[in-house]
């Protein structure tokens, strides 16, 4: 009786160790397989996920983010302001990351330029006119207002916003000549995202009457 018995569970013992064996083979397949085929994460322009921080994936600009000043060190200054609140994961807030690379190119220190992630403001019920929040629409991005030097609201547009609109407003309250007809549209001279590379890029305008030219950046140049 005793000897069945030790037959039978040295069967079970070695059926177990094949089924142990084969169920290791078959984790090991699946495993290899599920490595293999997920495909890399890319950025994309046009897709509303989260790839990272869009002034640097579509821009090629980190220093946009944080802004350098507050809208109060900017009344101080005598500077006016341009606001984009903006999401990380919005494909219109990435376009718009480039519009508003290249005005902070041509402006340079003349316009305070604040990205405000909307997910970073503070939960409170109110705000004084001094703080970027008081200006938020509360729903939707991107949004953009410029401020001039004095507090006064001089644009307020909700949604995909081109260079020309924001620059109007900024000449306006600059008192700037309008834009030549020459004006361009190109490419960025570099960005780390291959997809942010098929969207436009407006170039610096230099040569324009009333505009210091020392105070305007260089032509990009690409290799």
């Amino acid at each position: 009786m005793t000897l069945a018995l030790l037959k039978r569970a040295w069967c079970l013992l070695n059926k177990n160790a094949w089924a142990t064996r084969a169920l290791a083979g078959l984790c090991a397949s699946l495993l290899c397989l599920g490595v293999f085929s997920v495909a890399p994460a890319a950025a994309g322009i046009t897709d509303d996920h989260f790839d990272g921080n869009i002034f640097v994936l579509y821009a090629s600009n980190g220093s946009l983010v944080p802004p350098r000043s507050s809208l109060a060190e900017s009344k101080q200054r005598e500077r006016p302001s341009v606001l984009m609140f903006y999401t990380d994961d919005s494909s219109e807030c990435k376009d718009n990351s480039l519009v508003i690379s290249q005005l902070q190119a041509f402006y340079r220190q003349n316009v305070n330029f604040m990205p405000i992630g909307v997910d970073t403001l503070p939960a409170e019920n109110t705000y004084t006119p001094e703080e970027a929040a008081y200006y938020y629409n509360g729903s939707f991005v991107p949004q953009f207002v410029v401020i001039d030097p004095e507090g006064n609201v001089a644009l307020d547009r909700v949604g995909q916003t081109p260079y020309e609109v924001i620059d109007d407003a900024l000449r306006e309250i600059k008192d700037l000549p309008p834009r030549p007809e020459s004006f361009a549209i190109e490419r960025p001279a570099f960005s780390p995202s291959p997809s942010a590379d098929t969207t436009f890029w407006t170039a610096p305008v230099r040569g324009i009457e009333g505009i210091d030219n020392a105070d305007l950046p260089a032509p990009a140049t690409r290799s």
